[in-house]
């Protein structure tokens, strides 16, 4: 049994008690992270992010107890509060009170962060009911943890077994007033996530009302429309996969690893990518009789969705969006079946990748195997001659040229990066030129 959360939402659109959004999930790729300070601004953007590591400090850190059966999210945005509580084994230490849940001392550096999330906040509040005990503590922090009370423990009933903490970030530090909508969008998206990663065992709830997220298929049906080809595998208790084709001719990917988002990717889904990669160009390449297919062709057409947990997970910096440790370290292999990669190889991803990247007239391949180069889809095929090229004066700008892809598409244009400055040779004599 878990404590009642009080939410108000007074003046908000009301929704049925069973919830899931009627929209498309946005792919989250790195490039349209990177896109979001054009769009709003840099501060804006990185204001909005900061509070959102804080509320995920908490969150995640929910999601990794093994025990829990369900978590409860309120996010309060008339009193600008929210609250995380989920069911679960705890013990209360008898020397302060404090949940062996809030313990930092890990040797994950996936959770244990809310020490992070009680500094950033005016008030921080943490209950925890221990049945095994029979015990309820409560203790208050305030004023970005410098102020704590003692630990008030009382007695709790036998069915009582679960954490929760309150917080109020202090919106100062982030030049903030309040939780402004976007943040709540984005708050909400995360309790999604979670919902995706801890399966059907576990009810998640956001501000009183269940989401219909049951498993990480139900999740990947946010992003792909019913009719679009994907293939799903559950490898074992610790991986989960799904492969699509990419909407704009890139790669992208939705990963996680232990609940987290990494919105870079890292080194597990290259792991994954990899073996996709190498058996769909092998399959190409021995059905037609020639190399006409590279990983990394493919790699550019495929949506990669992937969830996994990796013990002692490291990343490339303290937001976590990227994995790095090595894959000899993950504590679990994710050798994907034959049976799957057949499947992938033979359904209308290769279909459509195959439209994209070759115009079968005679085997003729658009595929010239210049290092860097980016090339329209229908290039070198029947519609050859429509296509243009864009030469930049790098890679930084070739980079640019693949964002604006993602509004064009590929079938048309292509781009490839040059070493130097084109001379501008307009008013120049044909000898000097030469």
């Amino acid at each position: 049994m878990s404590p009642k959360l009080h939410h108000r939402q007074q003046g908000r659109r009301s929704r049925s008690k069973s919830w899931k959004p009627s929209y498309a999930v946005p792919m989250h790729t790195s490039d349209q992270l990177r896109s979001l300070p054009e769009l709003y601004g840099y501060t804006k953007t990185k204001r909005w992010l900061s509070v959102l590591w804080i509320f995920d400090e908490i969150l995640v850190n929910a999601a990794y107890n093994p025990s829990m059966d369900s978590v409860k999210v309120v996010i309060d945005e008339l009193n600008n509060r929210i609250s995380v509580c989920y069911s679960g084994d705890v013990e209360i230490h008898q020397e302060d009170g404090v949940s062996s849940n809030y313990d930092d001392d890990s040797s994950s550096d996936t959770y244990g962060g809310a020490t992070l999330t009680n500094i950033f906040s005016t008030e921080f509040i943490m209950e925890t009911a221990d049945c095994k005990r029979m015990e309820k503590s409560i203790q208050v922090f305030g004023n970005n943890m410098r102020n704590k009370s003692d630990p008030v423990i009382t007695k709790c009933d036998v069915s009582e077994n679960w954490t929760m903490f309150t917080f109020q970030p202090d919106f100062k530090k982030f030049n903030m007033t309040e939780l402004e909508n976007d943040v709540v969008a984005l708050m909400s998206k995360r309790v999604l996530d979670i919902a995706a990663c801890v399966g059907k065992s576990v009810k998640v709830e956001l501000n009183g009302e269940l989401i219909q997220v049951n498993s990480f298929s139900d999740y990947v049906d946010l992003y792909l429309s019913a009719a679009k080809s994907r293939n799903v595998e559950r490898v074992n208790e610790r991986w989960e996969i799904c492969v699509s084709l990419s909407d704009d001719g890139q790669f992208q990917q939705v990963s996680f690893v232990n609940s987290l988002a990494t919105l870079e990717g890292g080194t597990h889904v290259e792991y994954v990518t990899d073996q996709i990669t190498t058996y769909v160009a092998d399959y190409v390449n021995k059905k037609f009789g020639d190399t006409i297919m590279k990983p990394e062709t493919v790699k550019s057409q495929i949506s990669i969705f992937l969830q996994t947990v990796i013990d002692n997970a490291t990343f490339d910096s303290q937001s976590k969006e990227a994995l790095t440790l090595e894959q000899s370290c993950f504590g679990s292999e994710c050798q994907l079946s034959q049976v799957f990669l057949k499947k992938v190889a033979k359904s209308c991803i290769l279909e459509g990748l195959l439209r994209r990247v070759i115009e079968i007239d005679g085997l003729n391949t658009s595929e010239l195997g210049v290092d860097k180069l980016e090339d329209a889809f229908n290039a070198g095929g029947v519609n050859g001659s429509k296509c243009t090229l864009i030469l930049t004066e790098g890679d930084s700008e070739k980079c640019l040229i693949m964002r604006g892809f993602s509004v064009l598409g590929q079938d048309y244009y292509g781009v490839y990066p040059l070493q130097g400055k084109l001379k501008n040779v307009s008013k120049s004599r044909f000898q000097k030129v030469r």
